[in-house]
């Protein structure tokens, strides 16, 4: 049994498409038929932040339902939204339908690794967490699609660590976000991992100070 699944694990590596590896966002964008932009914002403690816009498919007026945000996870960037095939990939489909599609990036990740007087290189670069994101990178990126959009209220659509930045600023501020999004969708929605029972997270948690 055990050599049946190589084989067929061997089979597949063998067969499946990875060209998109080498690939960039706006490639994957422009090879599937979408329009794509790149935008930058810097936030109040000087992280420039890249964004992604995908307004619509190539050749066709751009739809008519308004902006959507979308904030990847842990670990990720805005390339979460795509890898997947065309008819699948959430960024695709929502553009697809007709929404403004626009992809934040938190910093730190392949895409914003850049500050206005740190550089990666300095511990003090590192030093923040998802608070940190819900404090300065979310509400900057959320404001520039409504300034560039035009909309007082835009649709958001989270993953993961996405969802925590919201609820985290949500708790501070709910009339912020009351007054600038029309609908928050969380996916796979985590604010604390009380109830895990995960040997890995355990160790890392006993292991925290010399992590």
């Amino acid at each position: 049994m055990k050599a049946l699944f190589a084989a067929a694990a061997l089979a597949w590596t063998a067969s499946a498409d990875t060209s998109d590896i080498d690939r960039s966002f706006d490639q994957i964008c422009i090879e599937n038929g979408f329009n794509v932009e790149q935008h930058t914002v810097t936030t109040e403690d000087g992280f420039v932040l890249k964004m992604f816009r995908i307004p619509g498919k190539i050749d066709q007026p751009q739809g008519s339902k308004g902006p959507l945000y979308l904030q990847h996870g842990l670990l990720d960037s805005s390339d979460a939204w795509i890898m997947h095939t065309v008819d699948k990939a959430p960024a695709f489909v929502a553009a697809a339908a007709g929404y403004d599609v626009w992809l934040g990036n938190s910093r730190g990740n392949k895409y914003s690794r850049n500050n206005i007087k740190l550089s990666p290189d300095d511990k003090a670069f590192w030093d923040y967490d998802f608070q940190t994101m819900g404090d300065y990178d979310l509400p900057t990126q959320i404001e520039y699609v409504r300034k560039m959009t035009g909309y007082a209220k835009i649709a958001y659509a989270g993953h993961s660590q996405g969802t925590s930045q919201l609820f985290y600023r949500l708790a501070k501020d709910e009339q912020w976000f009351e007054d600038r999004l029309s609908v928050a969708m969380a996916f796979g929605p985590v604010m604390a991992m009380r109830h895990d029972h995960s040997k890995l997270l355990d160790l890392l948690s006993d292991s925290s100070d010399l992590v």
